[in-house]
């Protein structure tokens, strides 16, 4: 299985600070005994140069080396009954917030409810966070993904209001947007599927937009590149009535994951002084990392 970690900058120069000539040559060596290359080629170049192009990469990079099959990843979300909260220190006078609600389920299904979910949520969240009650300059409500994973997004950074009552607010958001979401017109809620399909069916405005999106397909082993059209057809199907009941089920049963942090304009408060005595709060990465649950894809 494979791990995908970040390290900070200043992990990155610390470990780097103590490598030997000697023990960067053993790690190439090591590092080509078991190889995986995959290789993505279009635009102006014939097939046969492409394969050439192969053939000369191979050579270049698995001479004697061991074909490795691409591992897999390891996605963690959060499966508890409650919402997974770490926070960090930033000196910065703002508070910030990520709140994320990541699903288990990686079907073209849920992919689409995320995706018009997310739709549906953009402009009214933005609305009613920065324009209505001027809370941050720095909003966002929006469908997002961690790996082939969908869920829900939601950001704000505020020089106004901490973490904690920025959940608060995000949480009124979403109990006033289900009433919206009941009140719905069908020829409002049809608005909403069709701009989703115009957006899923938009062209790339460049080479490099392309380049992403196929890069993206191989790393989902979507071989066949269309899980965009595979998303449409899905999408297409909704009804009001699907929604209304997805909606209601992440309410219910999704456990956000939060990364917040208190400003220093905010360390005054007694949002501030309770959290630092709640021991449930995780305030290092290995505790973050230990509760969220393993998930291999």
């Amino acid at each position: 299985m494979q791990r995908t970690k970040v390290y900070s900058a200043k992990a990155l120069a610390s470990a780097l600070s103590t490598v030997t000539p000697a023990q960067l040559a053993q790690y190439i060596n090591d590092f080509h005994k078991e190889i995986e290359v995959e290789v993505l080629v279009h635009g102006n170049m014939l097939k046969a140069e492409s394969v050439q192009l192969g053939k000369t990469l191979h050579a270049l990079n698995m001479t004697n080396s061991v074909a490795k099959e691409r591992a897999n990843k390891v996605v963690k979300i959060n499966n508890m009954s409650h919402a997974l909260v770490q926070e960090i220190v930033v000196d910065h006078n703002d508070s910030t917030i990520v709140e994320s609600y990541i699903s288990n389920n990686d079907s073209f299904t849920n992919r689409a409810k995320y995706g018009l979910l997310g739709s549906m949520i953009n402009a009214p969240f933005f609305k009613s966070i920065r324009t209505d009650q001027q809370l941050g300059y720095i909003v966002s409500g929006r469908n997002t993904k961690l790996e082939n994973l969908p869920g829900l997004s939601f950001l704000v950074q505020s020089p106004k209001a901490g973490p904690v009552e920025l959940k608060r607010r995000i949480d009124q958001f979403m109990t006033n947007f289900k009433v919206t979401l009941n009140e719905m017109t069908a020829e409002k809620f049809d608005e909403y599927k069709q701009g989703l399909i115009k957006d899923l069916q938009a062209k790339d405005k460049n080479l490099n937009e392309r380049t992403r999106h196929y890069w993206s397909e191989i790393n989902e082993k979507m071989f066949d590149f269309n899980s965009k059209e595979k998303i449409i057809a899905e999408v297409e199907k909704l009804t009001h009535s699907d929604m209304k009941a997805f909606f209601s089920s992440i309410i219910e049963t999704t456990q956000p994951i939060i990364v917040r942090s208190f400003g220093t304009a905010h360390q005054g408060d007694e949002d501030y002084k309770q959290a630092l005595n709640d021991k449930s709060i995780c305030r290092t990465e290995q505790c973050f990392t230990n509760e969220l649950s393993k998930v291999v894809r």
